[in-house]
């Protein structure tokens, strides 16, 4: 029946970065746009909403992730906060340079 309030943007931020996960919703045509925006490089027909650079980064394995997804072939990886699904037969080369 009624909603609680979990937090309050007066108690600050409850993560240091933005969970995309966990904190993004939307309507169906929005995602796909948004997906658009990646497949597309970070344009959104002729306007530039992404650098090529945010994509790049956005787009880099930096760790692989221990876990099983049940998408046969197919390793999945971290991002700059991405989970990345990527074939097997992919050759990786991690990124090192964040901390």
């Amino acid at each position: 029946g009624t909603w609680d309030r979990v937090w309050h943007p007066k108690e600050g931020a409850p993560y240091e970065f933005m969970h995309g996960s966990q904190g993004l919703g939307s309507t169906p045509m929005d995602y796909a746009r948004f997906l658009a925006l990646w497949l597309d490089r970070g344009m959104a027909g002729t306007k530039r909403l992404l650098s090529e650079d945010a994509v790049s980064r956005g787009l880099t394995p930096v760790s692989l992730a221990d876990m099983n997804t049940g998408f046969r072939g197919t390793k999945v990886y971290y991002g700059h906060q991405w989970m990345l699904y990527l074939s097997e037969r992919e050759s990786i080369s991690l990124d090192s340079s964040i901390a």
